[in-house]
């Protein structure tokens, strides 16, 4: 980066596919092309690394655009422009009580809202299973690590996995119906001409509709055709979408 002979850099999210460390390699070059004169535009929602470079803050927001210099980037400041915070969030402040499942854990809690029963999987070339577990779920937020595997089958798009599903004691097959889900790349889940088109597959009610849209911050876009919106747009008119849709279990 360093060996392009520019005045002007620009970068849009750089920190979307890094790691802490390539992080920190990244704040090095900021600072280089700092000590260099050159004039740095990044395009990002994270702020923390940037707290000791920034020298201004750019906030377009209703067609409209504010400078604001270093002094006024304060915690206060960023809260009420609903923006990242300034310090990056370390382990100690995650005090959400937490339960750790392996893998491998045979136990299964049937007292569980979700109950998934003898889940094991492996590719046809490989011989050792990928996982090879019970595991129960309640109706809470749970964050899985190593996941697509287990969505996959979770959701009966592995044909040769033999797995049980059970939700409220009940066993759940087909699951379509029960399930909503937000992947990765968005844009395979948006298939209409507008948003208001898109958030009405799932509802006829249109305050429910606004509602919904108001709270994710699409209410004015609703004429936009969805493959026209940001990529942080597109998930938040999935998520008004999951939302509305009348679904057991979201992911």
């Amino acid at each position: 980066m360093l060996a392009w002979i520019n005045n002007i850099y620009l970068f849009d999210e750089p920190l979307s596919s890094l790691d802490r460390e390539a992080i920190a390699r990244f704040k090095k070059v900021l600072v280089k092309l700092k000590e260099m004169g050159k004039i740095v535009i990044i395009v990002e929602h994270r702020l923390y690394y940037l707290k000791e470079l920034i020298n201004q803050l750019i906030v377009i927001k209703d067609k409209k655009v504010t400078s604001y210099p270093v002094i006024d980037i304060t915690d206060d400041f960023t809260q009420t422009q609903n923006l990242r915070q300034l310090n990056e969030i370390s382990k100690t402040e995650l005090i959400v009580p937490y339960q750790k499942h392996s893998k491998k854990s045979q136990t299964l809690p049937e007292s569980s809202d979700l109950i998934c029963r003898n889940y094991r999987y492996k590719h046809r070339d490989n011989k050792d299973n990928i996982f090879d577990f019970n595991l129960g779920l309640d109706k809470e937020i749970n964050f899985i690590i190593g996941k697509t595997t287990f969505l996959r089958c979770l959701l009966g798009l592995n044909k040769t996995f033999k797995g049980q599903t059970f939700y409220e004691k009940q066993p759940v097959k087909p699951i379509y119906d029960r399930i909503s889900e937000v992947v990765q790349d968005v844009n395979y889940q948006l298939f209409t001409e507008s948003v208001w088109s898109e958030i009405s597959i799932v509802s006829d009610d249109e305050k429910v509709k606004k509602d919904a849209l108001t709270q994710f911050g699409l209410i004015d876009k609703i004429e936009r055709h969805p493959q026209s919106l940001s990529g942080g747009g597109k998930q938040r008119l999935l998520l008004a979408w999951l939302k509305l849709q009348i679904s057991h279990l979201s992911f």
